[in-house]
């Protein structure tokens, strides 16, 4: 028994290390077993905690803010609503097990108790809900037989196959125009695009200090052989330049691939593969990922970008171009999805604590960006060609 906790505490840790250092960890388990704890909701990152209520969690990380859940332990449930990020991987480490942090009074209601810590190794079973406004069952307390739970548990099943496929669905309508599953140029695989629901769009939108991941330090070094490049001339003394076409083939292999992000430190959720790659090390992050697309000699970071390519008009802006917020985010432009040029399909390395999957992807933006849109502006790589 003993070898058997330890065995689930070790591949707990490795996937809170995939998820980032210090991060809030992704995996979902696949019993939907947790442990519970509880937060007062003095403050929580989406929003008011008790603006919906008394019944409110943390792990957006998993779930996404505005997300219903069951929470249920020996016969009793209690309906609730994301509201805040965390727990933090070490408590999750410590506990051996996933943990949802909720408020108090979900913890009295299945405990019937005063507090819930890991260690009192209070078992739950946590599955995703309907909004109230769908399934008539507001947020609070209710009883469930063994049948009825296991009835939750399998529609719980099917609202993340829902939203998996909303999130996939190309065919999902925008203002103006249909989106569509679209095909870099001369490249045969189609990359579907990951979609917002309305809810992260509107979160992104009122949070003005989104941070998907951690910024380079200010003082980044620029390399030796950016000045060259940003003049036109290769390391050889040769004239450098690079296609649209190849620009975004090169992106879309990573997106094939699902590079995990990673800056090959702390902020790290998979293994990369480009850390000890290129000079300097290009990294599986925003910059990193937008300089190996670019076919750079190694990796810039957001704030050193400029040395090699020079800000442009909305009006100007191609495949290969980038949307580039120098201080903290950059994202790679391939087309507009109509003419009415209020969205655009991106290719981009979001973080591991983004509203986007860990990894590169493909997705439509709203114009200039879903956050902070007044810091992303249009941005050229020098050398590149239309073709």
């Amino acid at each position: 028994m003993t070898l058997l906790v330890v065995a689930l505490g070790i591949a707990l840790v490795q996937a809170c290390k995939e998820a980032g250092s210090p991060c809030a960890c992704v995996n979902k388990p696949h019993d939907h077993k947790y442990y519970l704890t509880e937060f007062d909701g003095s403050t929580c990152s989406c929003g008011q905690c008790h603006e919906y209520g008394e019944y409110f969690a943390a792990d957006r990380q998993r779930f996404g803010c505005g997300t219903h859940l069951h929470v249920c332990r020996n016969g009793k449930c209690v309906k609730l609503r994301v509201t805040d990020y965390g727990p933090s991987c070490f408590v999750e480490r410590d506990a051996g097990r996933a943990v949802l942090d909720a408020s108090p009074a979900t913890c009295k209601e299945l405990t019937g108790g005063s507090s819930c810590g890991w260690s009192d190794h209070f078992s739950i079973t946590v599955t995703e809900a309907e909004d109230p406004a769908v399934d008539g069952r507001p947020c609070g307390p209710f009883n469930v037989t063994d049948e009825e739970l296991a009835d939750l548990i399998e529609n719980g099943r099917k609202i993340e196959e829902r939203k998996r496929m909303q999130a996939v669905n190309t065919t999902a309508s925008l203002p103006s125009s249909s989106i569509r599953v679209h095909r870099a140029p001369k490249y045969d695989v189609v990359v579907p695009e990951f979609m917002y629901t309305e809810s992260e769009l509107a979160e992104l939108r009122t949070n003005p200090h989104v941070q998907w991941h951690s910024p380079a330090p200010d003082n980044t070094p620029i390399p030796h052989w950016a000045s060259l490049y940003g003049q036109g001339q290769g390391l050889n003394g040769s004239k450098v330049s690079i296609t649209r076409s190849h620009v975004i083939k090169r992106a879309n292999d990573w997106v094939e691939k699902k590079k995990p992000y990673c800056q090959c430190n702390s902020d790290c959720c998979g293994t990369c593969d480009m850390c000890h790659e290129g000079n300097p090390p290009y990294r599986c992050d925003c910059s990193g990922f937008v300089s190996h697309s670019w076919e750079l000699p190694g990796g810039l970071v957001t704030q050193t970008l400029h040395t090699v390519g020079h800000y442009i008009e909305k009006k100007h802006l191609k495949k290969g171009d980038v949307m580039l917020y120098a201080a903290e985010h950059v994202v790679i432009f391939n087309g507009w999805t109509s003419d009415a040029e209020t969205h655009y399909h991106a290719i981009q390395e979001p973080g591991c604590h983004s509203s986007l999957p860990p990894y590169a992807v493909a997705n439509i933006e709203p114009y200039p960006m879903s956050w902070n849109p007044s810091d992303f502006k249009p941005f050229r790589y020098n050398n590149i060609v239309d073709g």
